[in-house]
């Protein structure tokens, strides 16, 4: 519980926590219907999404979170796609999402969700 007050750094960057949640992702610079997928992990820099289909790198996103205390929104762009898992005919495509604009009570939403899932 302590996670929030302590001077340690416990969520680096690339430190990534297991986190599955239903998120809905909203293109920022094209028109199209919202796409709903999953998430993988999340790091203090972005996370993994699960998503049934493929988004190309650069791919700018609205992210929401549908976490138990409420509803988390940040933007974000993708910066890989794992077409593997389309190749393998699975449902989801996993992609990486890097964020670009969290505000502060988001960001201090999201450490919470996450310290509490510790």
């Amino acid at each position: 519980r302590g996670v929030l007050t302590s001077q340690k750094p416990w969520w680096q960057p690339r430190n990534r926590l297991p986190v599955d949640v239903p998120v809905t992702c909203q293109f920022q610079r094209r028109p199209g219907p919202a796409l709903q997928g999953r998430t993988v992990n999340m790091s203090r820099g972005g996370l993994m999404l699960l998503l049934p289909q493929v988004l190309s790198q650069g791919t700018v996103l609205e992210v929401t979170l549908q976490t138990s205390p409420g509803l988390l929104t940040a933007a974000g762009t993708i910066v890989w796609a794992d077409l593997r898992g389309r190749q393998a005919l699975e449902k989801l495509i996993r992609h990486g999402l890097s964020f670009t604009a969290v505000n502060w009570s988001t960001s201090l939403a999201l450490a919470r969700f996450l310290a509490e899932r510790r």
